[in-house]
């Protein structure tokens, strides 16, 4: 499998006058797996979305293997745009995992899984629907291929949406909390299928606040606040022996959450 190298260098970004991105600087070796954690509104999910160019970033770059996202550099060394239809051909290798699934509601599972590669890499329908039968079963799903996202549990939506990801063979994949909209049994699930694409050794970037499944799938992990990283560096630096005390009460809270949800259960 073909692995790409992620650099982003001083990325800012702001909605508004709100600053969500302050000078992020992140590099993602090929075939490794990096977590971002970090509480609610740290900017987690503005980075995945910037590094697939689903957002504009508005100071530094991010490269995927050498070559900028979203943009080319001119004659002039300045920055343009791509167009369309290279901009589409980008994002076919970098896959996107969305906490809320955002499948095809009128589709059913295996339309879903097909649409992007007949549509954008122009398979035909047929090497398309064989794919997906593949992808669905590497998922656990082969018997719901007929069915509509509706008819589906949380974490079998979000299995789909996996395998739509893969369904375009990215050689990136990111996913944003991709488990946080599910209950534990249904999280083990989706995490089961995370674990075992990090295990073949695909490049990924996990947004989550499920602890266990950075644990389970992260080579290194980041710790973001108010759109900065704070502290970075191995699963057993930052998650067992953070040296920075904001991280270090991050987890504190965190702890105590849990505790008072396992009181009132």
């Amino acid at each position: 499998m073909e692995q790409l190298k992620v650099e982003a260098r001083g990325v800012w970004k702001s909605f508004g006058t709100t600053p969500v991105l302050k000078n992020v600087s992140v590099s993602l070796a090929p075939g490794e797996v990096l977590g971002l954690i970090g509480p609610s509104g740290a900017g987690k999910s503005t980075f995945l979305r910037c590094i697939n160019h689903l957002e504009v970033i508005d100071r530094g770059y991010i490269a995927v293997d050498g070559e900028l996202i979203g943009y080319r550099v001119g004659a002039d060394r300045r920055l343009y745009v791509l167009p369309n239809k290279q901009l589409s051909a980008q994002r076919a290798r970098v896959g996107m995992v969305f906490q809320h699934f955002n499948l095809f509601r009128h589709m059913s599972v295996i339309e879903n899984i097909m649409f992007a590669p007949v549509q954008v890499k122009k398979m035909s329908r047929a090497d398309a629907s064989a794919r997906a039968t593949q992808l669905l079963k590497r998922v656990g799903l082969e018997d719901k291929a007929n069915a509509y996202p509706a008819e589906l549990s949380g974490g079998q939506q979000q299995r789909v949406a996996i395998a739509r990801a893969l369904a375009m063979d990215p050689t990136l994949l990111l996913l944003d909390e991709p488990t946080s909209a599910l209950d534990p049994e249904l999280s083990a699930e989706v995490a089961s299928v995370i674990r075992a694409l990090a295990e073949e050794g695909r490049s990924m970037l996990v947004a989550a606040h499920d602890l266990n499944l950075i644990r389970d799938v992260s080579q290194r992990v980041i710790f973001m606040v108010g759109g900065e990283i704070i502290e970075q560096g191995t699963v057993r630096q930052v998650l067992d022996q953070p040296t920075h005390q904001r991280t270090i009460q991050f987890f504190a809270t965190m702890a105590t959450g849990r505790r008072n949800s396992q009181d009132q259960g």
